[in-house]
């Protein structure tokens, strides 16, 4: 089986460590494919390699929470959605419960995914880390195009249509995704990756490279102007700072790279619009956002109408509609989405899995515990700042990465690519 062969004798990296990097850099797509997307293909077309591997029992050990959580996920939701389905045809004649069952199911083979090749995989934590680093230098010449040339990819345009109708010129970075929050988010899941590189890295080449990259998320923070996002990234950075001025690195190295840092967002950014625009949005809004709000009070008002079991797949814009009048299909919260959607004990599990990822982190290093410890942090803003999170295969690429490097660390030569 060609899963089964190394790349080279005494290769550093295998077979599976290609993998688990490809599987994160295949999200550089992003909203691209639609329902086949590439990562969602990509998927498809290995679950049987993931399907025909020996079944080695510590692994499974290792995982069987996971495996009764995904089971009893998927079987909850499709009673769920039958039920639902019984007491409204119209929800079941919609379709929009299979297909969110379809996607559930398809994000949790990934997860499986992830964790199973890691097993298999000889650096798992570095092919992790170094997919998410190089997912963002996939990222630049679009962010580039956007930045300095004004131009935006087909997708973009109705991010644009959108802030035109509602009377905002602006000029946003979407990357490769519909809207700039689904975008501001994949750059927070890739920043505790990045920051932990730099911290690693000794080389002068690397520090630089690693500044230079965290300096241009932090340059698309700014002129997106995401409340969310610039509040979580704030979080992270000061996290990072922490460790990285109290660890390796010499106090004149760290000013160095800082001073490259501020000055790369001062020169590249147009402060005077930028700030402008966001003071604008924190005069006017402040960090509230009235139409979330109503949101998450409406999505609480049908959990509790739903004695707590919630309300089906598929079946929160329909609960909404008729409820409140909201034409809504999202909650913008992941875990209110799963609340509102599966109910009070689904998202227990779910929350469960954190915990389980603090648990393995317990005897890691410094680093490690930075990356775990910096992506949980910032994890309860990062789930609220995109409009839906369920159906996306990049959340749970991202937690199944937190787990690779919880469970399995990161190597002590980190100074070769």
């Amino acid at each position: 089986m060609i899963l089964s062969l190394h790349l080279t004798a005494g290769s550093r990296y295998n077979v599976y460590d290609r993998t688990l990097s490809v599987m994160i850099l295949l999200l550089v797509f992003g909203a691209y494919g639609g329902v086949l997307q590439p990562l969602r293909v990509f998927v498809i077309l290995l679950s049987p390699f993931l399907l025909s591997l020996p079944v080695r029992y510590e692994v499974v050990g290792k995982y069987y929470y996971e495996l009764i959580f995904f089971a009893g996920f998927i079987a909850y939701g499709i009673i769920s959605w039958i039920l639902y389905s019984w007491l409204s045809p119209l929800t079941f004649l919609s379709g929009e419960g299979a297909k969110e069952l379809g996607y559930v199911m398809l994000n949790f083979l990934g997860f499986l995914m992830i964790t199973g090749f890691a097993d298999r995989a000889l650096q798992p934590g570095l092919s992790v880390l170094h997919g998410w680093v190089v997912l963002l230098v996939f990222f630049l010449p679009v962010v580039f195009a956007e930045v300095f040339l004004g131009y935006h990819l087909p997708l973009a345009a109705i991010q644009e249509r959108a802030l035109s109708k509602a009377g905002i010129n602006w000029t946003v970075v979407t990357g490769t995704y519909i809207n700039y929050n689904a975008f501001c988010v994949t750059l927070l899941y890739i920043f505790p990756f990045l920051t932990g590189f730099i911290y690693l890295k000794t080389k002068w080449f690397a520090q630089v490279s690693g500044w230079i990259l965290l300096s241009i998320i932090l340059l698309v923070m700014v002129i997106n102007a995401s409340r969310g996002a610039m509040l979580a990234v704030s979080i992270g950075l000061l996290l990072f700072l922490v460790v990285y001025f109290s660890g390796r690195v010499s106090g004149s190295a760290a000013g160095l790279m800082m001073l490259l840092l501020i000055a790369g967002v001062l020169i590249f950014a147009d402060l005077g619009s930028i700030s402008f625009y966001l003071s604008y949005r924190l005069a006017s809004q402040g960090f509230e956002d009235n139409s979330r709000t109503e949101i998450f009070m409406g999505g609480l008002k049908l959990l509790e109408e739903s004695w707590l079991l919630g309300v089906g797949p598929g079946n929160f814009e329909p609960a909404m509609l008729r409820r409140f009048g909201f034409s809504i299909n999202v909650p913008h919260n992941f875990f209110l989405e799963i609340l509102v959607k599966y109910g009070v004990i689904v998202l227990f599990g779910f929350s469960a899995l954190f915990y389980r990822i603090l648990k393995k982190c317990r005897g890691n290093t410094k680093v490690e515990k930075y990356i775990v410890y910096s992506a949980l942090v910032t994890l309860p803003v990062t789930f609220s700042i995109d409009s839906g999170y369920l159906n996306s295969t990049a959340p749970w690429i991202y937690i199944a990465s937190l787990y690779v490097i919880a469970g399995e660390g990161l190597t002590k030569n980190t100074d070769n690519l």
